[in-house]
C-alpha cells in the first residue's frame, strides 16, 4: 500500500503520513505551482485505502 502510495506522489519531494486513531493528517512538501497537482492523488489514495468516496474525504480535508 505505501509503495503505492509513493508512486502516485513521485512528483513530492518530501511526503510524510501521520495517523492516529481519529484522524489522518498528510504532509507533502514541493513547489508552491506544483501542490495543487498532488492534492487529487493524494486523496484518491486516502479514500481508495480508507474505504470512504472521495467526495466526502474532500469535505473533510484541510488543504493549504
Amino acid at each position: 500500500a505505501l509503495q503505492q502510495f509513493r508512486q502516485r506522489l513521485a512528483r513530492a519531494n518530501e511526503v510524510a503520513l501521520v495517523s492516529t486513531c481519529n484522524r489522518t493528517e498528510l504532509y507533502l512538501a514541493t513547489a508552491p505551482q506544483r501542490a495543487s497537482e498532488l492534492v487529487a492523488p493524494a486523496v484518491q489514495w486516502l479514500a481508495d485505502h480508507g474505504g470512504v468516496r472521495e467526495a466526502q474525504l474532500h469535505d473533510h480535508s484541510y488543504v493549504r
